[in-house]
């Protein structure tokens, strides 16, 4: 096997077979009218109380406006709705509507098929070590000085 690392930027394998990942989620999961922020979708679905916008930001990364339009996005699709905190009426909660909390079942069944599919010729071991690797990785990256850096992944019009 090339060792490709000391070539090439890291960013472009792990950016590509991100783009391949999601569009190929994309399709599996297009009758559920997502489109994309699948994995938002997922994090306020852990958040047994709804997660805040901030929170939601921080944790994938998202600048505030970008996180607006997201948000903004899935309440026009009647995914997620914005609900005052009572502790706090500065605050919102973003929670899951009914309509999104009947798709997760079928959102977390295309990410557990996508997954395997990806997985199919690793052994148990390779993909521990996979996800150990991807771990240490955004460890390393983490407190290095950064500009922040917006990727915006879109279905192309056809």
């Amino acid at each position: 096997m090339v060792n490709l690392f000391n070539k090439e930027p890291l960013s472009k394998n792990l950016g590509l077979v991100a783009k391949m990942y999601l569009g190929v989620l994309s399709k599996l999961l297009d009758h559920l009218d997502i489109e994309k922020h699948f994995g938002i979708l997922v994090m306020i679905e852990q958040c047994e109380q709804g997660c805040t916008q901030q929170y939601i930001a921080n944790a994938n990364r998202i600048d505030k406006a970008s996180m607006v339009r997201i948000i903004d996005v899935l309440v026009e699709r009647e995914l997620i709705e914005r609900m005052v905190n009572p502790e706090d009426r500065r605050e919102h909660r973003i929670v899951l509507t009914e309509k999104a909390k009947k798709m997760m079942p079928e959102l977390h069944k295309g990410i557990q098929e996508l997954n395997k599919l990806c997985m199919h010729n690793l052994s148990q071991v390779e993909m521990e070590m996979f996800s150990k690797t991807l771990c240490v990785i955004s460890d390393n990256l983490k407190n290095l000085p950064a500009h922040e850096i917006q990727v915006c992944i879109n279905k192309v019009k056809q």
